[in-house]
């Protein structure tokens, strides 16, 4: 008994959704062929954008744009200049910065050290 009554009100929630839903676009649909025009039950078509986009141009020509083109690098890139410092975007940047290990060890002996560190050795360094 209950269940029915739960499927019952779930039944007319469903319609009331439904016919505010096709009220919502009777309106929308209504208000559009007034602004272009056309009578009330007049079908809106909408075309389909190309499948293809546009080829883009080449990443050199990409990053000139960018480099010239971005105000916020441009001031970074000048901020940098008044400092002294050469700027140049990257046009194949895959990895991360690079890191140089250390020159020697504790000892001052140079050996060659596993760069980066394993997490170990470097809770054990944060100890010392």
């Amino acid at each position: 008994r209950l269940e029915a009554a739960v499927l019952e009100a779930a039944a007319i929630s469903a319609e009331r959704t439904a016919a505010e839903a096709q009220a919502a676009y009777n309106a929308a649909l209504y208000e559009l062929n007034a602004l272009r025009g056309q009578p009330f039950p007049a079908r809106v078509r909408i075309a389909r954008p190309p499948v293809r986009p546009a080829p883009l141009p080449d990443v050199t020509v990409l990053a000139d744009r960018l480099e010239n083109g971005n105000f916020e690098l441009l001031a970074l890139k000048t901020q940098l200049q008044q400092q002294g410092l050469s700027v140049r975007l990257a046009e194949r940047s895959r990895g991360g910065a690079a890191c140089a290990p250390p020159p020697a060890s504790r000892s001052g002996t140079a050996r060659p050290a596993r760069w980066p560190p394993p997490k170990a050795a470097r809770r054990r360094a944060k100890r010392h």
